[in-house]
């Protein structure tokens, strides 16, 4: 198994595992956040935001990732 085919696996697994509506609410209210300080010509402060929102979600990735770990894959 190439690291290649390991990482696709990985993002499959979270995408089917993760429901991003959930987090609807959330990501939207970070993307208008951070498009608020582009047009306002604040790029430290766009830049602070984007980097906090990926951190967030990835945070929440990781959660679910975590729980799903010991369960084996199911090829369909």
């Amino acid at each position: 198994l190439t690291l290649t085919s390991f990482g696709l696996i990985v993002s499959h697994h979270l995408l089917f595992e993760l429901d991003p509506r959930a987090f609807a609410d959330t990501i939207a209210r970070d993307h208008r956040a951070i498009a608020r300080a582009v047009l306002a010509g604040r790029p430290k402060q766009a830049k602070q935001l984007a980097e906090r929102h990926v951190r967030d979600v990835a945070a929440a990735y990781r959660t679910v990732a975590t729980a799903s770990l010991d369960e084996l894959v199911e090829w369909r």
